[in-house]
């Protein structure tokens, strides 16, 4: 028992950091919310969460997967009078208590919320029942069921990251995979509903199919009149099970995805059976060779994502254009975490960071060619693709079906409607800027992402929440121009969003850079 005790304490210290984190998140986002809402309106807030479900899994999945590999520490846990099982089963266990207590915390302020808005008048309690699927259901009943759903999707999209990235190598590899892994598990989930009004006309197959993925808890109302629904949560229930197993007595041995192929892109002395080509002259020539190495296994999950989520629009049958409005641009962010902080954060370690500084390699240099390899990787291979699928799947009606009076509307229209798809490439490098200069002055795999997120929602929310700042909010000009509700001329709108967002951008690389340049860390170690 005392073993257990060990590892858990061992456990604990190691992810306090990372609950007092998301709890800090998911209060200022609540806060935020109720503020810009006026606490007229709860159904936006819980909206806000459910962006915790699809992140905060993944983040947590990355450290107990691969953090130990990442850090090197792997060789020093192998050595503990534990088996490996064990350990593996402790932090699997600890990180989903990390990862469930926040929304706990978010239910509790939420009630307590509700409760005190409809005493005062201000919030009707009816409002509450579309929170579950529109049942005829109490408030507080509602905001439990809309936590446990998502407890629900957290859990299993944990369960199956843990599991598919355990023992990689980086903390870049497994974001990778995971990201790749939670859009791949909503689109089989769409996949097995897709050619049916209800899972129950798509047999037993594919109702197994579809409960072992996070669509089963968003897509539960289908299940309601279901003679199969206590297999289902069975189902669900086992694969989870499954998955932590696998995890636990996988850990610190084999990975479950090797990847071999991406081995070739990132030469290791030990396992080439290739000869050297012939020697690099410049330093410039090295770098652009390194960063086409690195740059490979990004390109490619930035494509499989764009690839999955194309299918994702074609298949969803309300076509709320949920998928490419706001499903898209919020993965689009998480992509461009991942590589802000992994790209940066690996190479900054301190023994490979000395080793670069004693090359002949201008570290400006070598900063820039990264931070615009990953821009490059993020706009071309994610957000260029996404608009041309936008714009494909938009019907646009010809000039000539537009009655001669309302064409200079129809213009107008247009114009905004071209303006708004710059909205998400700005936000996604502005991301990406957050996580390097976190990454640049931090240059650590835990802190880097929690000060990026924490600086992103407040440089994008804090207008949100302040009444004086709406004017100069990013995603009231992103509303404004998307819905052709502005009230300025169409072509001051494309400056609108670069006028925001772009000083940040432009100053949080440069602050990069200079940190890089005069050696300047924030490293708690």
């Amino acid at each position: 028992m005392n073993i257990w005790k060990t590892l858990i304490w061992k456990e604990f210290h190691e992810q306090k950091w990372k609950l007092l984190s998301l709890i800090g998140i998911v209060l200022a986002i609540l806060i935020a919310g109720l503020i810009e809402s006026e606490g007229k309106d709860l159904v936006g807030v819980v909206a806000v969460i459910y962006s915790y479900v699809l992140l905060a899994p993944l983040y947590l999945g990355m450290g107990v997967s691969s953090g130990e590999q990442s850090s090197n520490s792997i060789g020093f846990v192998r050595t503990l009078p534990f088996s490996s099982w064990k350990i593996g089963l402790v932090r699997v266990v600890v990180g989903w208590f990390v990862l469930a207590i926040p929304l706990l915390v978010s239910m509790i302020v939420l009630m307590c919320a509700a409760a005190v808005l409809t005493r005062l008048g201000l919030l009707n309690p009816n409002t509450l029942q579309e929170l579950f699927i529109g049942r005829k259901v109490s408030a507080n009943f509602s905001l439990f069921l809309v936590h446990m759903l998502g407890l629900g999707v957290c859990t299993n999209l944990y369960a199956w990251i843990v599991a598919i990235t355990v023992n990689q190598k980086s903390d870049l590899r497994a974001g990778l995979i995971g990201i790749v892994l939670i859009v791949l598990l909503f689109y089989v989930g769409m996949v097995s509903v897709s050619s049916a009004s209800a899972p129950k006309s798509a047999g037993l197959v594919r109702l197994t199919i579809f409960s072992i993925t996070p669509a089963f808890y968003l897509m539960l109302d289908r299940f309601f009149q279901q003679p199969h629904l206590l297999f289902a949560f069975c189902i669900q229930a086992g694969t989870i099970i499954t998955l932590c197993a696998i995890t636990a007595r996988r850990y610190g041995g084999k990975r479950v995805l090797s990847l071999d192929f991406l081995n070739r892109f990132q030469f290791v002395p030990e396992q080439s059976q290739s000869k050297l080509g012939p020697p690099i002259k410049s330093a410039r020539s090295s770098l652009f060779w390194m960063q086409y190495r690195q740059s490979i296994p990004v390109v490619v999950a930035g494509i499989t994502v764009v690839l999955l989520l194309s299918g994702m629009e074609q298949m969803s049958q309300e076509r709320s254009r949920f998928i490419l409005d706001q499903f898209a641009p919020f993965m689009g962010c998480v992509l461009a975490l991942i590589i802000g902080t992994g790209t940066f954060v690996h190479e900054l370690e301190p023994n490979l960071y000395t080793f670069w500084r004693s090359r002949p390699i201008s570290p400006r240099r070598w900063f820039w060619l990264k931070y615009f390899a990953g821009a490059i990787v993020i706009v071309g291979c994610f957000d260029l693709p996404m608009t041309a699928l936008h714009r494909i799947t938009t019907h646009i009606p010809s000039p000539e079906l537009i009655h001669p009076m309302f064409r200079q509307e129809y213009y107008r229209e247009l114009v905004l409607y071209g303006v708004s798809s710059i909205f998400p490439i700005l936000l996604h490098l502005f991301v990406y800027s957050m996580a390097a200069l976190a990454a640049c002055s931090v240059r650590h795999p835990v802190y880097s992402p929690i000060l990026a997120v924490c600086g992103a929602l407040a440089i994008i929310l804090g207008p949100e929440a302040i009444y004086s700042l709406h004017p100069i909010s990013f995603l009231s000009a992103w509303g404004d121009v998307s819905s052709g509700h502005t009230g300025y001329d169409p072509w001051f709108a494309l400056l609108a969003g670069p006028l925001i967002l772009g000083p940040f951008i432009i100053g949080g690389a440069t602050l990069s850079g200079w940190l890089i340049k005069k050696e300047i860390s924030l490293s708690p170690g």
